[in-house]
């Protein structure tokens, strides 16, 4: 694949904008007119999905890129000749390219633009490489993003601004085998790093590119150690705070037990020697981590559309949480129950409601939680949900907020289906509304002081 753009024709629909970024502060496109791609080898991930590897020139510099190319479907043009269409995708570091500062002389522009009521904001750090095919001929697009933000789409609209539909049953085997990948994750967290209250050192947090642990310390004693599933490349990843690091392939469906082996094989080498208990833990299958065969299927597109579902449940639990003024956990990532949750407490203690490990140190605390999780094979449905521990007589069986937030006996949780927030005109403010009544309901019901449940809704104000 060969492609290249010429530097003048750079087109965001701002003229100041684009003037800017033709100047010596971005592009330079007087000096260097051309930016030229030309790939070196191509992985294939599925049937539709591939990384590209190769060498781009911008500014007279050569850097190695990786891309990520989606087969966007084939055709016939007017005159009878198959077309194949894909988009391809990157993030680029503007410094790799000597765009180390933004200089203004005094006649530089400066920039920004108002279009339907929003403002856009400048200058744009994130670009995004799209590659369209045609057949024969390809032309490579420089797409900058307007805000710094999102992606765009070729139709100016974002790419993220639709909540995806969500439902287990549809990928439940991609989502077992990636439920798995998290607890070889979760169970190095529980092995290096310092014990917490209500085992907060053994969560995963949720990140732009996926699920990672907290920095560990390196069992060698060098350093630290992060391990990540990356769910936009589909690897997993080790990094130690020196800059080395590796990664191990998730995609073409690897088996469970090869990629754990691989793992611990890279964090051995990386931090030290590493030893977890492979049991799988809250789980409806028993194959030791390092030896499951099992689950081998590891759908990217899947994970893609769940990734985007559980971003925006992670982004609806921390504004929940934010201004709640009592003890409370940051939004995290449960490898055992395959969930996201922040936990609200009110400075009492609880008595665990069973002597079992996880019960006894994690439930030792008056608490609300608050999650979400993408479903599993006793209830199906990706759904937010509340509970109170303890609860109380006359807790269960509430009306709360919106009115598609029910007490679900089964469970006996509140949940709020996930269809039904995506359903609504604002999925995130009637997801966050079911937060916070199931929290205004819980702190009455469970006599908690009326000023925690009163600073949940920000008063007083978080800010001021």
């Amino acid at each position: 694949m060969r492609g290249s753009v010429k530097v003048a024709s750079i087109d965001t629909s701002d003229e100041g904008r684009d003037t800017h970024l033709r100047s010596v502060d971005f592009f330079d496109a007087d000096s260097f007119p051309e930016i030229t791609f030309e790939s070196t080898r191509v992985e294939s991930i599925d049937e539709d999905s591939s990384r590209v590897f190769g060498n781009l020139t911008m500014r007279g510099v050569t850097r190695e890129v990786r891309l990520e190319l989606i087969l966007q479907g084939t055709d016939t043009d007017p005159w009878g000749n198959d077309r194949a269409g894909a988009e391809v995708q990157g993030t680029l570091n503007r410094k790799d390219f000597d765009m180390q500062s933004i200089r203004r002389s005094a006649g530089a522009t400066r920039w920004s633009a108002t279009r339907s009521g929003s403002r856009s904001t400048a200058p744009p750090y994130c670009r995004k490489w799209r590659t369209r095919a045609a057949g024969g001929s390809r032309v490579l697009a420089l797409m900058i993003c307007r805000t710094c933000r999102v992606s765009t789409n070729e139709r100016g609209g974002s790419m993220s601004d639709r909540w995806p539909s969500l439902n287990y049953a549809e990928w439940s085997e991609t989502c077992d085998t990636l439920h798995a990948h998290t607890q070889v994750l979760g169970k190095l967290a529980a092995a290096l790093a310092p014990p917490e209250p209500q085992l907060q050192h053994a969560a995963l947090v949720l990140t732009a590119r996926g699920f990672e642990t907290l920095p560990l310390p390196a069992p060698g004693g060098s350093g630290a150690v992060v391990v990540a599933l990356d769910l936009r490349s589909h690897e997993a990843v080790v990094e130690h705070s020196d800059g080395r690091g590796a990664r191990v392939a998730l995609a073409p469906d690897r088996a469970v037990g090869q990629v754990t082996r691989e793992v611990l094989r890279s964090v051995s080498a990386l931090a030290g020697p590493v030893e977890i208990d492979p049991t799988p833990q809250e789980v409806w299958w028993s194959a030791p981590l390092d030896e499951d065969s099992e689950h081998a299927t590891y759908d990217p597109a899947a994970v893609r559309s769940y990734f985007a579902a559980a971003t925006r449940a992670a982004l609806v639990l921390a504004a929940f949480r934010a201004p709640y003024r009592g003890r409370s956990t940051p939004v995290n990532a449960w490898w055992g129950s395959f969930d996201l949750a922040v936990n609200l407490f009110s400075g009492a203690p609880a008595d665990p409601p069973s002597d079992d490990f996880i019960m006894r140190n994690a439930m030792d605390s008056q608490e609300v939680a608050v999650g979400w999780w993408p479903g599993d094979p006793r209830y199906e449905k990706a759904a937010f949900y509340a509970y109170a521990h303890p609860a109380p007589d006359g807790w269960a069986g509430a009306s709360l907020a919106p009115a598609a937030g029910r007490w679900e006996e089964a469970l006996a949780q509140y949940v709020l289906d996930w269809d039904e927030a995506i359903a609504s005109a604002d999925p995130h403010q009637s997801a966050l509304e079911f937060a916070r009544s199931a929290l205004e309901h819980s702190c009455t019901a469970c006599a908690w002081d009326p000023a925690l449940a009163a600073s949940a809704q920000g008063n007083p104000p978080p800010i001021r």
